[in-house]
C-alpha cells in the first residue's frame, strides 16, 4: 500500500496503478492512466493520451488530472515520469509539481514525488506500474560552522540580566 496521508474522516490507504489503456473504447480512453485501488477503475488521478511507449516517454505536462486543473490547483499538473537509474525500470515522478500534494478524493491526500512505481504485469499489451512508498536514503548530516545554536540565547539572556541588575542597582541608589 502507498502511505498517503488522511486529511477527512472515512480516510483510508489506496493503492495507485499507472497502466496503459488501448482504444478499445475510443481514442478518447486510450493512453496512460493512474487509478486508484484497481487496475481499470473509473475513479482517475491522472491521465497522458498519446501512444507513448512507456510513461517516461511522454512529456512533462501532459498528464491531465480535472481534480488538480478544475477543482485545487486550476491549473495543469506540471509532471512526468523518469527511469529512477540503477533500477529494473521502477518510474519516479518529475517535474516542478513533483511534490504538490492534491487530494483526489477530497479524503486522501497524495505526493506523488514521495512514491516509485514499479513494474507490474501487463495491461493491454504495455507494462502497469504499481506505486510504493519511495525510499530515500537518510540526508547526510551537515558539518556544523560557527558558533553553537544556543549562544545567541545566552548572550541575550546575559544582556537581561545585566540590565536588570543595573536598574534595580539604580532604583535603589535613588533618595
Amino acid at each position: 500500500m502507498v502511505l498517503i496521508e488522511h486529511v477527512g474522516f472515512g480516510g483510508r490507504d489506496r493503492q495507485l496503478w499507472l497502466y496503459w489503456w488501448d482504444a478499445r473504447d475510443g481514442p478518447e480512453w486510450s493512453g496512460w492512466w493512474m487509478t486508484p485501488d484497481y487496475v481499470g477503475n473509473n475513479e482517475f488521478i491522472l491521465h497522458e493520451h498519446s501512444a507513448a511507449t512507456t510513461p517516461a516517454d511522454a512529456p512533462v505536462g501532459s498528464w491531465r488530472s480535472p481534480m488538480v486543473e478544475e477543482q485545487q490547483l486550476k491549473r495543469q499538473l506540471q509532471i512526468g515520469f523518469k527511469v529512477a537509474e540503477g533500477t529494473d525500470g521502477v518510474l519516479h515522478i518529475v517535474g516542478p509539481d513533483a511534490e504538490t500534494p492534491f487530494m483526489p478524493d477530497g479524503v486522501c491526500k497524495f505526493v506523488l514525488g514521495k512514491m516509485e512505481f514499479r513494474p507490474d504485469g501487463l495491461n493491454h499489451g504495455k507494462i502497469s506500474y504499481q506505486a510504493f512508498e519511495r525510499k530515500v536514503p537518510p540526508a547526510e548530516p551537515m558539518a556544523r560552522s560557527g558558533p553553537p545554536a544556543w549562544q545567541p540565547a545566552v548572550a541575550y539572556i546575559a544582556i537581561g540580566l545585566a540590565v536588570g541588575v543595573s536598574c534595580t542597582l539604580a532604583l535603589s541608589r535613588r533618595p
